[in-house]
């Protein structure tokens, strides 16, 4: 580590490699530092324990091995740990960067939140908590204000994430213990088993969540006292508050919801954070009236967190920009428009082998990073409420979209073959192989026809999916059983809600199950470009041209990093950004249409990987996944007929050589 950061941080200090931006703030577990992350395009932060770190080796060793399990955590409301390492005798950890403020912040700022923003924020945390218990079997141990951060869009909170999940007592292990002990901002949350040092459980943190709703609600805690100690004295033996009380505005219903989310006794306490929150939420929508909107407020100090004012029915959802339609599909190796040439005949054979090569296009095929297609897509209507509406359309039969492409471009080659004799022997050998590259396209799509003929006949026993009120908030959890492995997936409805939609309907319909994923691509970075690692699925005719009978709204993510390098396969000049290893995202499908082209083909991320941000992101695969992704990529690549090896014989683009079938895809009910 050199020139160790104290106070504003000097940007040119590192920390295990990290460039220090600037400090976002101190606890009493260390400092917290905006980073830039050494190899990527990221910037992450970083926590850089205290300097007591205890000398106990199996303590640090403790802390260490629970990083690592619980950065396999993925949920949308569960800030990730990305790293973590030790420089120069003290324990740092790298986290996900959230651009906004913490709760404790934002109470101290603003007052009590609306009932709508308040019950967001607890929604978000308990599922969270209930993500951790029920896949790791991980409990939090220090849920409070300050570890909730709110991330902001155009001045208004739009996430809820929790940080230091599952590390409050490793970081207490690894951290000496001050002469004061805990302070009155850990004391007011903690459970009273807690306070006496005896056993936690998930019921533990359900009541620290009840604690924290309720200082999000009234402004102030259950149990608000001069001193740690008297905290801790009214935890174990004070009645429960009323809400009413505190917060009349609210009602009484939420009174009895809160009796028994602070009981003393664990057992008296809610099963689960689900619970909880559907009981809190029903009783604070049976109150009278709502807090009234309060005035236009200053906005926390910059860089903290932008301005934006509470507003009671303000919770924000997902509001797409608008995204290109697929690019074009010309595959790596191919030609695209040959532009102008030094004579009129050229320019002529240059659009006859123009229309030959797109002709995957033509038929609907579904692809990625292709070329730069500049057609507008319309997004989800009603993005400010917690549903949307979403407009799936119908998408043309692809068995006689595919026999109408081949027959055009048939056409085309016949005219571009007329001219061959004119042409010079450079030249000729030039359009000669656009020529047998188009006939052999041709060739696949025509032994495609039976599947896609079949696929029509399955698409129409499917109906679309329907198109009001569709939830725009909280995850789906399930899994992928392949031949290769299970992979467990989350769908994320706050990201892309129409998308997710889409494969709620297919996935319940069993639509994917008995299919086998249709193309690998592993072109590594080259040229300035970046690399594009991605296995593709979701069709069951097994052509790349096939897909679900409707198309989704395409649901730009506005969210992904932007990268600093385009797309080893894009064409144009789009900016890209960087779909993290571990994303699903649904692939572009070119159908005709001006909008709307998500349909059932999905691609896996497994190595960062930069595109055009054009292709709806529905969710994630946990680290295991990844890990079995970059297993099914080592197998290899088989050449498909529909796109040539690389100059040096390597096959970037095609069938993985060991087929990745797909058993079953199944979401927890």
């Amino acid at each position: 580590m050199t020139e160790r950061p104290s106070g504003s941080a000097d940007p040119l200090a590192t920390i295990g490699g990290y460039t220090v931006l600037r400090r976002l703030g101190a606890g009493g577990m260390g400092e917290v530092y905006l980073v830039q992350h050494p190899r990527l395009p990221r910037q992450d932060a970083l926590k850089l324990l205290g300097s007591g770190v205890v000398g106990d080796a199996d303590a640090k060793a403790r802390f260490l091995r629970e990083a690592d399990v619980l950065s396999g955590l993925s949920h949308p409301n569960i800030v990730h740990l990305y790293d973590r390492g030790e420089d120069d005798g003290r324990l740092w950890l790298t986290m996900e960067y959230i651009g906004g403020a913490d709760a404790a912040q934002l109470l101290r700022e603003y007052g009590p939140m609306p009932a709508d923003l308040a019950l967001r924020v607890v929604d978000g945390v308990g599922s969270a908590l209930d993500y951790g218990r029920r896949t790791r079997g991980v409990t939090h141990r220090d849920v409070k204000p300050a570890n909730i951060l709110i991330g902001f869009e155009d001045g208004a909170p739009a996430s809820v994430k929790l940080t230091d999940f599952g590390i409050a007592k490793a970081l207490e292990d690894a951290v000496r213990v001050t002469s004061t002990g805990l302070t009155i901002g850990t004391m007011s949350y903690l459970a009273p088993e807690a306070i006496e040092g005896g056993s936690v459980d998930h019921r533990s943190d359900q009541y620290s969540l009840a604690c924290t709703a309720f200082e999000l609600l009234s402004g102030v805690g259950p149990y608000p006292r001069e001193s740690a100690r008297a905290v801790a004295a009214a935890h174990l033996t004070a009645p429960v508050p009323l809400l009413s009380e505190r917060a009349p505005h609210l009602g009484r219903a939420a009174d009895a919801v809160f009796a028994r989310a602070l009981a003393k006794e664990p057992g008296d306490r809610y099963p689960d954070n689900a619970e909880f929150v559907a009981d809190l939420r029903a009783a604070l929508a049976s109150a009278p009236r709502r807090a009234p909107v309060p005035p236009t407020m200053p906005p926390p100090a910059p860089p903290t967190a932008p301005a934006f004012q509470y507003a009671p029915t303000h919770v924000p959802a997902p509001a797409p920009a608008p995204a290109a339609a697929g690019p074009s599909a010309t595959g790596p190796g191919a030609a695209g428009p040959a532009g102008a040439r030094r004579s009129r005949r050229g320019v002529l054979i240059g659009g006859a082998v123009a229309a030959i090569v797109v002709i995957a296009a033509v038929a609907g095929a579904v692809v990625l990073a292709r070329g730069d297609g500049s057609s507008a897509a319309a997004g989800p209507s009603n993005a400010a409420g917690a549903t949307v509406t979403c407009d799936f359309a119908d998408r043309p039969d692809q068995a006689a979209a595919t026999r109408t492409a081949i027959a055009s471009s048939r056409s085309q080659i016949d005219k571009v073959k007329a001219t061959l004799s004119g042409l010079s022997g450079d030249e000729r050998s030039a359009v000669q192989a656009q020529i047998d590259s188009a006939e052999q396209r041709n060739a696949t799509m025509e032994k495609s026809l039976p599947a896609l003929e079949a696929l029509t006949v399955k698409n129409k026993a499917i109906g679309k999916p329907g198109g009001t009120a569709v939830p725009s908030t909280g995850s789906l959890f399930g899994s992928i059983a392949t031949s290769a492995g299970t992979l467990s997936i989350e769908l994320d409805r706050a990201k892309a809600p129409c998308n997710v939609r889409t494969f709620e309907t297919l996935i319940a319909a069993k639509y994917f199950d008995g299919t086998t994923c249709h193309r690998e691509t592993n072109a590594p970075s080259t040229g300035g470009r970046g690399g594009l690692y991605v296995l593709q699925c979701g069709d069951p005719s097994g052509s790349g041209m096939g897909g679900a009978g409707w198309t989704s709204p395409d649901e730009a993510p506005t969210f992904l990093t932007s990268s600093t390098t385009p797309s080893t396969s894009q064409a144009g000049s789009e900016p890209t950004v960087v779909y993290p290893a571990g994303t699903i995202a649904v692939a572009n499908a070119n159908g005709g249409s001006d909008h709307d082209t998500g349909s059932s083909q999905f691609f896996l991320v497994y190595r960062d990987t930069a595109l055009p941000a054009t292709y709806s992101v529905i969710g994630r695969t946990n680290s295991s996944g990844i890990t079995t992704l970059v297993d099914i990529a080592k197998k290899g690549i088989t050449a498909n007929g529909t796109v040539p090896a690389s100059s040096a014989g390597t096959v970037t683009d095609g069938k993985p050589t060991v087929p990745v079938d797909i058993s079953t895809m199944t979401l927890e009910s």
